[in-house]
């Protein structure tokens, strides 16, 4: 999936009923789950597109984080994804306000595509590191299996 949500320790020691954003703490169900490392599921289109942007588009979702919405509804047909879309935008609003102000450009039409600039290309390195740093925990998750 595209979209990534991240939540303080203790919303997730919480145990609540129903909330589809939990991470698996004791296993995860056989349909979340990949048993072939480097085997891609089969592509099947959960969703349309047309219907994925006009749910997405209800929770207020711009940017990269309208098109990874999109994506992963298309992709999993599940709605909770648009959830994890809005609280990350809005986090990413709240703790970075100024290079989210360089970053996003209020794009709701997707695919959100614009020529980068010397003021987005700053926030390039960032999202380099982070893509490695996910890239060596994957490795590291898939050496230890």
């Amino acid at each position: 999936y595209l979209t990534v949500l991240v939540t303080m320790p203790v919303g997730v020691l919480e145990e609540t009923e129903g909330d589809e954003l939990q991470l698996c703490r004791q296993g995860c169900p056989a349909y979340e789950r990949l048993d072939k490392p480097g085997v891609s599921p089969i592509k099947i289109i959960r969703m349309t597109t047309d219907k994925a942007a006009i749910l997405c588009k209800e929770y207020n979702i711009t940017d990269y984080y309208l098109d990874s919405c999109i994506f992963d509804l298309v992709t999993t047909g599940d709605v909770s994804f648009r959830i994890a879309a809005q609280v990350t935008q809005t986090d990413h609003w709240k703790h970075d306000p100024v290079g989210a102000q360089k970053l996003l450009q209020n794009c709701s039409e997707p695919p959100c595509i614009w020529e980068i600039t010397s003021s987005a290309s700053s926030a390039w390195p960032s999202w380099a590191i982070f893509i490695g740093a996910l890239f060596f925990l994957s490795v590291q998750w898939r050496t230890r299996q």
